[in-house]
């Protein structure tokens, strides 16, 4: 319940605002990713999430072992 008031938390700002800005929301399934991944694919994975540009992103099957 924490982690949801702490998404929307910025949602509400905006809905305050007197402007209809355009919010870019993006979701990355990260289930195969962990602390041994190479150096080649954690620059990848840097770069597609930059190429993004998102305002919120949602990590998905994010595991135990990540947090």
């Amino acid at each position: 319940m924490a982690r949801i008031i702490i998404l929307l938390t910025p949602l509400i700002f905006i809905a305050c605002s007197s402007e209809i800005p355009e919010i870019k929301i993006a979701t990355y399934n990260i289930y195969f990713l962990d602390d041994g991944i190479s150096q080649e694919r954690r620059s990848n994975l840097q770069q597609v999430i930059n190429k993004l540009d998102a305002d919120i992103i949602v990590f998905r099957k994010l595991t135990r072992r990540l947090l």
